[in-house]
């Protein structure tokens, strides 16, 4: 049932997917719950696919779903990565023969920000952007820090940021 899975869900997952020859082996579950818990699965929106196939192709689509602005989180191989925690070690389903990517809803991401600064300085950037703004900073090209945000964070982040901005406007339904 992964046809049935949110537009941008199966819009960024489809080309992930081909790209690592992976197979999507789940997506939509309707009233499918988080084991061990009472908390909802993002399968039971349409906001999850797993997708399967090699060791190292799991792995490299694991990584550039990273990169994808509308995803959440993602579970694999004991270890789970959320857009606002960052890696670290995952106590539930280990998620070895799949990887789980999760995503926002379409409305909820829709600007990338971005601090300008040099390789010298990006740690101190990064830092003081941290502090400042609460969110995670993660590399981007040329030396520059950048985070995905709301529109009503984007006016957090203007307002707390003691650097300059820019702010480009995402595609909500494109990955």
């Amino acid at each position: 049932m992964w046809q049935q899975v949110q537009t941008h869900v199966r819009e960024a997952s489809h080309p992930l997917a081909s790209r690592h020859r992976l197979r999507i082996i789940s997506g939509l579950r309707p009233g499918a719950m988080i084991a061990g818990t009472n908390r909802r699965s993002l399968h039971a929106d349409g906001l999850a696919v797993d997708l399967a196939g090699s060791r190292k192709d799991m792995l490299a689509a694991a990584r550039e779903a990273r990169e994808l602005p509308l995803v959440r989180e993602i579970i694999h191989d004991g270890r789970v990565w959320t857009s606002r925690r960052g890696d670290r070690a995952h106590s539930g389903n280990p998620h070895r023969g799949h990887v789980h990517i999760g995503f926002w809803p379409s409305e909820r991401v829709a600007y990338l920000v971005t601090v300008p600064s040099s390789m010298a300085n990006r740690d101190e950037v990064r830092s003081r952007m941290v502090r400042a703004t609460g969110f995670r900073w993660h590399d981007g090209p040329d030396g520059t820090l950048v985070t995905r945000a709301s529109q009503r964070t984007l006016a957090m982040i203007r307002r707390t940021s003691p650097y300059r901005v820019i702010v480009t406007r995402l595609d909500k339904t494109a990955s």
